[in-house]
């Protein structure tokens, strides 16, 4: 099922609970999420992240991966795929989807309403995709620099900015 992660952010879509159901296989064009999700990430920058993200970190350590480089891998999270949630508590979910035309998986994190100001938010916690688990240290370093100057050169500058400030993106989340 193909989905647009964040269109109705900010909007109470169900008042408690999630929304995205974890046994659906989703799918996502990450073309099309990119200028939000880089839009998200910037506002962890300057407003700092929301307290789902030790979510994110709880996961990572319990199941023997980096939390200072995450770096779970395609063969832990596929059996999660339109399964079961990879963590659910009460401020967040993280489920596994896939991209158009990816052979990678993805985490996505759902944030609840009790994270003040991502109420709903779903954000990419793997935006490069999940490993292979045969990549080095360097790769993997090389291939988030490439992805961060990708996401700088789709961004256009004059665009209203993804956060909702009714900032331009330049004047806001981009400088």
């Amino acid at each position: 099922m193909k989905i647009k992660l964040n269109e109705d952010v900010g909007v109470i879509v169900k008042p408690y609970g999630y929304t995205l159901d974890a046994t659906q296989q989703y799918v996502i064009d990450l073309k099309e999420e990119l200028e939000f999700q880089a839009a998200i990430a910037r506002s962890f920058q300057v407003f700092g992240r929301p307290p789902a993200m030790k979510d994110w970190y709880d996961w990572l350590e319990k199941n023997g991966f980096s939390s200072d480089l995450p770096d779970p891998t395609n063969q832990f999270v596929e059996p999660f795929y339109g399964a079961e949630p990879l963590w659910k508590t009460d401020l967040s979910q993280g489920i596994v989807v896939k991209a158009v035309g990816e052979d990678d998986y993805f985490v996505v994190m759902e944030c609840s309403r009790e994270n003040e100001g991502y109420k709903y938010t779903r954000v990419i916690l793997t935006p490069g995709g999940c490993m292979d688990g045969d990549v080095s240290m360097e790769e993997l370093q090389k291939g988030l620099r490439a992805n961060k100057k990708e996401i700088k050169k789709q961004m256009n500058p004059y665009a209203s900015c993804p956060c909702r400030s009714g900032e331009k993106y330049k004047f806001c989340c981009g400088s």
